[in-house]
């Protein structure tokens, strides 16, 4: 049966997330960590999760972001967002002159083909999917992404997400080149 979305539940579930999958190395991600940074970051305090009610609070977000400390704001919704991936998108070539960019990810969508991505195996506590939007410093991205590309990390994955990832760095490129 399925819980009613907490703050609490949300922040135990994406902590079994971080450290039951993001954080274990993986045949699909050449060997890596699907995201070597992600535990470091909840060690030492630098992720904030909200729990979001209204799909208008995710702007508020992207600016509050902006002036913390943080590493990482992850944005969970308690209800569905038809167009959050083209929202998000959009927000993103906003916040981009902030140094501020997200990465959505909607229930339904194709995710990676990494069997060890099953919800059973990373300890799901909710028994539902949400969207989530993670909030992060675009040039700390592409600074991350470009060392993992110096290790060969994103040599066995899909096209599209390479493609997804060079377009990230086409957008801190742009902002580095506007901003002097």
């Amino acid at each position: 049966m399925d819980q009613p979305l907490t703050l609490d539940l949300i922040k135990r579930e994406i902590a079994a997330w971080v450290n039951n999958y993001l954080d274990v190395p993986s045949d699909y991600y050449s060997g890596s960590k699907p995201c070597p940074f992600a535990a470091m970051a909840m060690k030492l305090e630098k992720v904030e999760i909200f729990l979001l009610d209204d799909p208008e609070q995710l702007a508020d977000k992207y600016v509050e972001f902006a002036q913390s400390s943080a590493h990482l704001f992850v944005c969970a919704f308690s209800e569905p967002w038809a167009d959050l991936e083209e929202v998000v998108q959009k927000m993103n070539i906003e916040a981009a002159r902030d140094n501020v960019w997200a990465a959505a990810m909607e229930p339904g969508c194709v995710g990676p083909d990494d069997p060890c991505l099953d919800p059973n195996k990373w300890g799901q506590e909710t028994g539902q999917a949400y969207p989530i939007v993670l909030i992060q410093s675009l040039s700390e991205t592409a600074s991350a992404c470009e060392c993992l590309r110096r290790q060969g990390y994103y040599d066995n994955l899909p096209t599209h997400f390479q493609e997804y990832v060079k377009e990230r760095q086409d957008l801190n490129a742009r902002r580095k080149e506007n901003n002097g």
